[in-house]
């Protein structure tokens, strides 16, 4: 699913402290103070800016062609559509203080009614995916060789802040940087191991404002039968 490989490819970095990292060779460049501010300073931000955003997600070995998630925020409250025309999927994840809430137009408009503690869909990994202090905390466990840049950049027009990161990553040689914009929104987002064989991308792509009508279930509701706490989507 569409979601999982986003996750998948955006976990990379973060994957790689829950390991431990690799122990690399002494001397090796670590994050400087100056960046982990720079990022701490993002996620204060990103804590309080409400947003709606779509992303496109691209990978070189996976035909992700019409991929897309789009996600609304207004804390605590949390939106995600999931659209993949590939595979035919269209799945809405609605996360607020009372409900969880996941749609799905396959066997018919529904969406299922869950307690407010259950692991529905990718909702938190997703978001833990695009957040500035998640970055933070995965770029300061790491201990392998990797080199830590900061910059800032044009993304579709606009000034973001830039952190990237190069080197043995959870094993593996590998490229990944990230963009910002001042409120902590992710912005653009890339991944690559170093020989070329497979290569990604998260981008923004449309910004916008949310409103309290976002996060009502857009088809009839019924609530969600007891059982084991569940993992998938309905057609997921």
């Amino acid at each position: 699913m569409l979601i999982g490989l986003v996750i998948l490819a955006s976990a990379l970095l973060l994957a790689a402290t829950a390991c431990g990292g690799d122990k690399g060779t002494p001397g090796a460049s670590q994050m400087s103070e100056e960046v982990s501010k720079k990022l701490r300073d993002l996620a204060e931000e990103w804590a309080k800016t409400s947003v709606k955003a779509t992303f496109t997600y691209a990978m070189s070995d996976t035909d992700t062609t019409g991929s897309t998630v789009t996600l609304y925020r207004d804390p605590p409250k949390v939106r995600m559509d999931v659209s993949d025309e590939t595979e035919g999927i269209n799945v809405i994840l609605i996360s607020t203080p009372d409900k969880i809430y996941a749609c799905s137009q396959k066997g018919g408009d529904q969406c299922l009614a869950y307690p407010p503690s259950s692991d529905v869909g990718d909702i938190d990994s997703f978001l833990s995916s695009v957040d500035p202090g998640a970055l933070e905390a995965g770029l300061s466990g790491l201990t392998g060789n990797v080199q830590i840049a900061s910059f800032s950049e044009k993304v579709a027009g606009e000034e973001a802040s830039c952190v990237s990161a190069e080197g043995n990553i959870g094993g593996r040689d590998s490229l990944v940087k990230f963009c910002f914009a001042s409120n902590g929104l992710l912005l653009y987002e890339s991944w690559a191991d170093a020989a070329g064989t497979s290569e990604g991308t998260l981008q923004a792509t449309d910004i916008g404002t949310v409103s309290d009508s976002d996060f009502e279930p857009p088809y009839p509701v019924s609530e969600a039968p007891e059982s084991p706490t569940p993992t998938a989507t309905p057609g997921g």
